[in-house]
């Protein structure tokens, strides 16, 4: 069996955007952090759920 070792940037479709498809997940993972937060601390249900729309807006807004 062959097998070749591509440079890093070979061409694979993600490389060009790589950074902002790290930041993503990250931004995401600090939203469900933000809302674990607030169910920990009792937080009103409607004060978690328009913390999660406003997210979930900057993140469509961000693409």
């Amino acid at each position: 069996m062959t097998t070749t070792t591509d440079s890093p940037t070979a061409g694979h479709g993600y490389i060009s955007d790589k950074n902002r498809y790290i930041a993503q997940p990250k931004r995401i993972g600090g939203q469900v952090r933000g809302i674990h937060r607030m169910v920990d601390e009792d937080t009103y249900c409607i004060d978690i759920l328009d913390h999660e729309d406003q997210g979930m807006m900057g993140t469509v807004e961000a693409r």
